[in-house]
């Protein structure tokens, strides 16, 4: 007798259990990407030289300021300017291209510029030509008048005819010895003496000392105007924005070092972004924060002196005593490594904000990256 087949029983469709799962914990690019730079001037005997100013001219030439003589580089060849020793010294520590586009030279005994190319002594007066150490000691306004920083104040003269100079000292309309001088919006130029700022305002012969703005007490090493018109004054120690409508002091330095004494004139990029010189690197503002650039994305050395952005976006870093690197595509491309965090080398795919290495699994927790607008060496699109 067959036996029967048993009776089918009645099920429920039953659900799978929930498993509970930790969301995975968002990856990020290392914080330190390294990006394309090259040591330059090894073949110019530059490599080793302390760089003290920058400066590239209309014509796209760039002078080099050195401890020991002028340079100008024109993209394939290094030549020293030796005539402007015999001006003003062989220790050339500031350039500046004035707004007719000539080229000044500040060395350690005088001011020189460029005329027709020769270069000219611009006469100081005899009892007062020593000239403050390196700095920021001297500006030349569009209309015309060069100011320079002399041990007994501040030195004002049309250009085209040095006989009508003016002194300002500090018995005469400084309220202190005079620290660092720049150009500002509308042809004004800005000063500081002791802790207090001022100003020359267009047109103007006397000085306009702000009576309430204290600055930080010790000495300053450069100031600036941002591309966004916001006065910053540089000391050795300390960064601070001026806020000129209310009268006050912001500092804004978290994370940047100090800079050696003397040197670490601010700068600006062509987006008109500050760059800061320190003993720690050089740091670019961008986007309301700094964004330091140190050994860790290639510099020879983290204790730089100045920095210039030439007319093809090239960043030129000068580090103490050695020489120049050149940080190519700052704001177009960036690199990691395992040296900046990368699991391994080997990358075999990336996508826009993702990356996986050789070495790991395609999972959100090891081979995957966050999306970024800086990632491995890429393009970077519009709007990043």
């Amino acid at each position: 007798m067959r036996a029967q087949a048993p009776a089918p029983v009645a099920t429920a469709p039953v659900a799978p259990a929930p498993v509970a799962t930790a969301p995975a914990a968002p990856l990020a690019l290392p914080d330190h990407p390294r990006f394309t730079t090259q040591h330059f001037g090894d073949e110019f005997g530059l490599s080793v030289v302390t760089v003290n100013a920058l400066a590239q001219d209309p014509e796209g030439f760039l002078w080099i300021a050195t401890q020991t003589g002028l340079y100008r580089y024109d993209g394939s060849r290094v030549v020293n300017m030796t005539a402007v020793e015999k001006i003003v010294g062989h220790y050339i520590d500031e350039l500046q291209i004035a707004p007719d586009s000539t080229l000044w030279v500040k060395g350690s005994y005088g001011v020189a510029h460029l005329v027709h190319g020769t270069f000219e002594r611009f006469p100081l007066p005899p009892i007062t030509t020593e000239i403050r150490g390196s700095g920021q000691t001297f500006a030349i306004s569009r209309s015309g008048d060069l100011f320079v920083i002399l041990a007994a104040g501040i030195f004002r003269a049309p250009i085209r005819d040095p006989s009508h100079a003016t002194m300002y000292t500090t018995g005469a309309g400084l309220p202190g010895e005079p620290g660092a001088i720049a150009t500002g919006p509308g042809d004004s130029v800005w000063f500081t003496a002791g802790r207090r700022l001022g100003h020359f305002a267009p047109g103007n012969a006397n000085p306009v000392i702000d009576s309430t703005i204290m600055l930080p007490d010790e000495d300053v090493s450069g100031i600036r105007f941002d591309g966004t018109g916001t006065l910053w004054v540089r000391t050795v120690t300390r960064v601070a924005r001026i806020d000129l409508a209310h009268h006050a002091v912001v500092y804004d330095d978290a994370g940047v070092a100090a800079s050696d004494p003397d040197v670490g004139r601010p700068a600006k990029d062509h987006a008109g972004n500050l760059m800061i010189p320190s003993v720690a690197g050089l740091y670019i503002r961008d986007h309301g924060r700094w964004r330091g650039i140190t050994d860790q994305q290639g510099l020879t050395s983290n204790d730089v002196l100045t920095a210039l952005e030439d007319r093809e976006g090239v960043i030129w870093v000068a580090g103490s005593g050695a020489g120049l690197d050149r940080v190519i595509g700052i704001n177009d491309w960036e690199a990691w490594t395992t040296a900046e965090g990368l699991p391994d080398n080997a990358i075999w795919s990336s996508l826009f904000g993702w990356a996986a290495s050789a070495s790991s699994s395609p999972s959100p927790s090891t081979g995957i990256l966050t999306p970024s607008c800086s990632l491995l060496p890429k393009k970077r699109p519009n709007g990043c």
